[in-house]
Formats: C-alpha cells, structure tokens, sequence
C-alpha cells in the first residue's frame, strides 16, 4: 500500500476513534494513544519510502504495520457502529424501561410551562385525557385537579409550589437532577406519595424545560424501585435532546439574551410582535426601532438591570412602518456561558387587553355595607373616579391610558386587599374600598390632607411623564350616615364634588359639604 493511503487510512482511523468517544462519553485513552501513534509514523512513512522499499527488512517490517493498521481500522469501525446502532436506540430503551415500572409517574414539561409528555399514572389522578392536558399550562390543570400539601417534608400550598417553579424558571443555570417527594390530595380527597426526580433540560445552553420521572410510593412495594428510576435518568441524560424536539414554543412575546454578544433568541410570539423575519436576531438592530424620544428612558433601564439585575421599560417600538406601544421586562442571571437576561415583551395594544386583576362587584359592596350596619361596626367609605381617563385617551393614546389604569388597578389591589380593608369594582373607571379599622382609616385621610400621593400614581413611558390622580369621595360611618341609601348617596355627592375645578382638592369629605348639600 502507497504510504498515502496509509495516511489517509489513519486520518479516518482517528476521526472513528473521535466519534466512539463522543457517543461512549468517555476517553479511551489506550486506542487514542495506538491511532495518533500510527497516524505519526505513516507521515514519516510518506517522505522516507523511498529507504523503505530499498531495504527488505523495513520493507517486510512496513508491510505488517499495514495490515495491522488495517485490522486498527476496521475494529474502529465495528466499535463506532456498534455504539452508533445502540445510541439509536435509547429513546425506545427508555420508554420501554418507564412503561415496564410499576406505579410510575412521568411528565415533560416546556420552557413555558406547558406539559409536552404525561404518563397514564399520573392522568388518573388528575381525572383529565391525555389529549385534554399535553400543551395546556402545568399550574392551570394542577390548580384544578389536585392540592399539594407537601415538598420534602415541607408543608406546602399550590400558590407556594407555583411561586417555586417561577424562581426555578428565572434562575436555573445547571443541569443538575434533584430528587423530590410530593405529598397532594385529589379531587377525590385521596392523598398520593410521589417521589421524582426532576431534571431540567438544556440545549445550546439554553433552558429548554424540565423532565420529571418517579413512583408513587404510597404502596410500599413500589419503594423497591426507587432508586432504579434514578439511575435510569442518568444512563439516559442525552435523551433530552430527543425531548426538546418536541417542545412547542407557544408563550408570548419570550427571549433570552446573551449579555456577550448581543444576541438575542425569542419565540415565535415576540417574532411577531417585533416584526421579525427570525427567531434570532442581534439586540443592537432592534435597539434602533425604539423611538428616539424613548432611547434615554430605556437606557436608564439598561443601566439599572446592570446594576440591581432587574428591569422594566415601556417604549414605542416602529414595525411594519409603525410605531406601537411595547412593555418589556427582564431579569439578568449568570449562566456558564455568562450573563444572560431572560426576559417578556408584550405589546400594549388596549384592542387586545386582557383584564388581570378583578375585584367583587357593586352587589357584594352593599351587601357588606349592609353586614356592617346590621352589626353596628364603623367603617370608612372611599369612592374612587378616573375622571381623567377621556383627557388621557386624547394626551396619550389609548395604549399608553390603558397600561397606567392597569397599573393604578394593580396599586390598589397590592394596597387595599387586606384584613382590613377591601377593594370593589362599581363600574368600568369607578372603584371603591372599604376601610374597617378606623386608626388605618385615619392614616389614610390624614395622609390625603397632608398631600401624600397616596392614591396617584406616577409613571414613565418613554420619553412621556405619565400622572393618573383620581377624584375620591369619602364619608365615614356612622358619623355622616346612618343607612345603606344614604351612605351611597353621601359617597357620589362627595366624589362628584371632587371633580369640579373650582374644588380645592381631588378630594372631598362628606362632612366638609353636607351642610350645604341639605
């Protein structure tokens, strides 16, 4: 054989050898060792051949080197396609292995929270079809079907458990198995023991979702398993590349983004909120879609997430030779790979708003008016008006107007939902709250007359200073009125006043007018 060949014989000897390890996961060090051996001596075998073939004894020497180069080769070759063939056929090995173990319990759940994969076991428990559960959120089917009281050892709730996997999500950087034993009931009201382990899976070291696989361990003959579940996981942690195929990317408006090189990845909902042609595109050429007039807001936003690791800014962002009104939020956590920020967009459109926050309607507020009077207990009455709502519309755009009522709804809800207080929705622009403790009732008025912003709320979208000061009526009871009729009435005299411009405040006691009022 001409020494070339042997070269190239070689070079192919060693790429196999490559291939073995990688699908092996591990290095053998020995066959590594004999491959660049033989690869080093055909090169020097190429320019000195000429002294071999003139000498019998290097030549008869050169001869059995190739055909043990030869025999190196195809045992390289029969290794790779062995391990080839047998890592083929992981992913059938392993659903086989979970189906054949007693009691078990599985479910593949996307970087969005959906479930892609659930195992019969765990569908009787939650009384639901397969076909009615793969792509709907984890927490909307969980919250419906079963409580979950324990997490190793821990006592739990489903708004604790939801509130783990949303700082699981945020913070995740390793791929890294934890085992976990579940105690929940059913709707049945029957309590299960499930343990897990929950792996959480990667690819291009993006997370991508998390796989959980275990028993129910409420009988004690599936205990025996146990730790064969474990072990199985780890012989098969390459499968999640298998697994990640069939992840839909179905959230709104996700991304990640590598501080480093400024490359951002967003699903298929932020693509097409920004308008893009990819699902990948560089951060520096979106930046030069924000508004001009937004940049330096945003900036300052860049700038805090740099240094408190967290941000939230609204901007007008140009697409499709327009601009809209975008929300983005973020946080920045450390990865092996660097700073990454993950992060949502949403698009303030008020034609497509969804109401997030609700409180009890007009009915149930006289129904606890009444429940008040009947047992003689005092109590303050604030009735809210966004009189400003229409002026804003104009000022600021529907979008803009839409997003700070949001926020002021949230503020009262975060403020005013408490033991003793409470707030009530009247009509699309009209709250009122109900305040049961008289030294918070107190602070609050006190507050008002000092000049506290204790009801405004101040924000900044882009380059725009946004202000929503509602007029407020408030009369206390029983000092002002006595009946459920009169109170109301006291209630809409004084908010109505409120909204006069001649009036000195935003605000108007029932007390301060009612003389003039009778």
């Amino acid at each position: 054989m001409e020494p070339i060949y042997l070269l190239l014989l070689n070079f192919f000897a060693v790429f196999l050898l490559v291939n073995e390890n990688i699908l092996i996961e591990r290095i053998s060090k020995l066959k590594l060792g004999v491959a660049l051996f033989n690869l080093l001596v055909s090169f020097l075998v190429v320019f000195t051949y000429s002294l071999v073939i003139e000498s019998s004894i290097y030549n008869m020497i050169y001869r059995v080197f190739v055909v043990l180069n030869i025999l190196f080769f195809a045992y390289g070759l029969f290794t790779t396609l062995k391990a080839s063939g047998l890592k083929a056929n992981y992913y059938h090995l392993f659903i086989k292995s979970i189906k054949e173990l007693k009691n078990n319990i599985y479910f593949v759940i996307d970087e969005n929270e959906r479930f892609v994969d659930i195992s019969d076991s765990f569908l009787e428990d939650i009384k639901l079809t397969k076909d009615k559960v793969i792509g709907r959120k984890f927490f909307d089917i969980i919250n419906k079907s079963l409580d979950f009281l324990k997490m190793n050892d821990k006592e739990i709730n489903n708004n604790y458990l939801e509130q783990h996997y949303i700082r699981y999500i945020a913070t995740i950087n390793s791929q890294k198995a934890v085992e976990i034993e579940f105690t929940y009931k059913t709707v049945d009201d029957k309590k299960e023991i499930i343990h897990v382990v929950e792996k959480p899976i990667f690819i291009n070291n993006k997370f991508k979702g998390r796989i959980v696989i275990g028993e129910k361990i409420s009988s004690l003959d599936s205990t025996k398993s146990k730790h064969k579940y474990h072990n199985l996981l780890n012989e098969y942690n390459d499968l999640q590349i298998r697994f990640i195929s069939t992840i839909e990317l179905t959230s709104e408006g996700v991304f990640y983004l590598n501080e480093e090189t400024n490359e951002l990845w967003g699903t298929d909902r932020l693509k097409e909120i920004l308008g893009l042609d990819m699902n990948v595109a560089n951060i520096k050429d979106l930046y030069l879609n924000i508004h001009p007039g937004d940049l330096e807001n945003y900036d300052k936003q860049m700038r805090i997430k740099k240094s408190k690791g967290e941000y939230r800014a609204t901007y007008r962002y140009k697409s499709k030779n327009s601009y809209r009104w975008i929300l983005e939020e973020g946080k920045l956590v450390d990865t092996t790979d660097g700073k990454l920020t993950i992060g949502i967009i949403r698009e303030l459109d008020s034609g497509r708003v969804t109401k997030k926050v609700t409180f009890p309607d007009e009915l149930e507020l006289k129904l606890a008016i009444k429940e008040y009077i009947k047992e003689k207990r005092p109590f303050g009455y604030l009735r809210l008006n966004l009189d400003q709502i229409k002026d804003m519309n104009v000022k600021y755009g529907r979008e803009a107007t839409s997003h700070i009522v949001d926020e002021f709804v949230k503020k009262l809800k975060r403020n005013y939902t408490r033991k003793t207080s409470k707030v009530y929705e009247l009509s699309i622009h009209e709250y009122a709250i109900i305040i049961d403790d008289l030294i918070d009732f107190s602070v609050v008025t006190k507050s008002l007359l000092s000049g506290s912003d204790l009801f405004n709320l101040n924000i900044k979208m882009g380059e725009m200073d946004m202000s929503m000061e509602p007029s407020i009526g408030i009369v206390e009871y029983p000092n002002d009125t006595g009946s459920l009729d009169e109170l109301i009435k006291a209630c809409e005299s004084a908010v109505n006043m409120a909204k006069k411009d001649y009036y000195k405040h935003k605000f108007c006691f029932y007390k301060d007018i009612r003389d003039v009022l009778n």
